[in-house]
């Protein structure tokens, strides 16, 4: 295998027709915990590394067999999930915004500039299959059987249709949108600097409203009835569902820029002071603080046994809660904005300067397991 493929031959590889896995919302779960359940290696390995262009405009979507990443300089790519060989490759009409999403045999990408639209392409050849301009696209896209969602900084969200990128609905807000579109059931939810908006999926009705005491520029994290955001002024707050009605609020004094995720009854936040918060969903006022004492902007990846965490000086950390010492760490190239993803005992990650790279066992290890 060809680690760096940078320096690989130009060879690409075919895509699947389609892939059974989707991804139809920001980091796959609304829990922003997809990786809470995998085991991760106990000495990674450097697998691969491919150079997609530019700082990624979100994290990385995970197939079955492919990678897809999308950045800020217009670009969008599909990459093997075992060799990160290249399938294909193509160029947005604008900077990226958020991270691409797939469904099925159509993949969607949006562009965030003055001009901003929502893209499809056909997962196997590349070939694009519709753009619709809405103006400049804030956060993730979501998806939902055959509708795609998008919010805009201008205050507008739109409904699409997938298949060929027609406007179902459109709803115009006072305020700009921050965090992009969460698909919660049968609504969909956006925020502006100060609230929260619930609006229905089909119509785009307005069901539910409340403000905010900080500001919620990531997407929520989401588990049974209950909506959990994080602000850069340093407030974790908890909304019932679908009433937004105010559960728990709970400080944490420190700038998070990231989405916050939950798992094993626990919410995870980091901060820019350098603290990985845990904080018990039902017990807000027993939560700890694991002092990292680096800056960390990328929403925490919750594993088996222990949290992974990204730094803007380009690190990440295994942390098993047992100790402030990392039990390991890998270094990327450049600061990281999104958090790492395990599938299948591999760690997969694309850095601040749009390198995609996977780690995995190494090979003994492979072999004892």
């Amino acid at each position: 295998m060809c680690v760096n493929a940078l320096a690989c031959p130009a060879v690409r590889v075919p895509a699947p027709a389609q892939e059974v896995q989707t991804w139809t919302t920001y980091l796959a779960t609304l829990s922003r915990a997809p990786s809470a359940n995998e085991i991760v290696p106990t000495t990674p390995e450097l697998r691969f590394e491919f150079d997609v262009g530019r700082a990624p405009s979100g994290p990385l979507a995970v197939g079955d067999s492919v990678l897809v990443a999308s950045t800020s300089d217009k670009k969008i790519a599909v990459l093997r999930r075992e060799s990160g060989m290249l399938v294909w490759r193509r160029r947005l009409k604008g900077p990226g915004a958020g991270g691409p999403l797939f469904a099925g045999d159509r993949l969607f990408a949006a562009s965030g500039d003055r001009d901003g639209a929502v893209h499809a392409y056909e997962l196997e050849s590349g070939k694009r299959l519709w753009a619709r301009r809405i103006g400049p696209v804030v956060g993730p896209l979501g998806a939902f059987g055959a509708t795609v969602y998008a919010a805009t900084a201008s205050g507008l969200v739109v409904a699409l249709d997938s298949a060929r990128g027609d406007i179902i609905w459109q709803r115009r807000f006072p305020q700009p949108l921050r965090s992009g579109v969460t698909v919660l059931g049968p609504h969909v939810l956006v925020s502006s600097d100060d609230s929260l908006y619930l609006v229905s999926r089909r119509t785009g009705e307005r069901a539910a409203a409340t403000r905010t005491a900080g500001s919620v520029i990531r997407p929520p994290a989401v588990v049974d009835q209950l909506l959990v955001t994080a602000s850069p002024d340093g407030i974790v707050e908890a909304f019932e569902l679908p009433t937004l009605e105010s559960r728990w609020r709970r400080m944490v004094e420190s700038p998070m820029f990231g989405s916050p995720s939950i798992a094993r009854d626990t919410v995870f936040v980091t901060t820019m002071d350098g603290a990985l918060w845990r904080i018990p969903i039902d017990a807000p006022w027993a939560a700890t603080m694991q002092d990292i004492g680096i800056p960390m902007r990328a929403t925490p990846a919750p594993v088996a046994g222990g949290v992974l965490v990204a730094t803007v000086n380009g690190e990440i950390l295994m942390l098993d809660g047992a100790s402030d010492v990392p039990r390991w760490r890998l270094e990327a190239d450049a600061a990281l904005e999104d958090p790492p993803l395990v599938s299948d005992g591999t760690i997969l990650l694309i850095d601040g300067t749009g390198t995609v790279r996977a780690w995995g066992p190494t090979r003994t290890e492979e072999g004892g397991t």
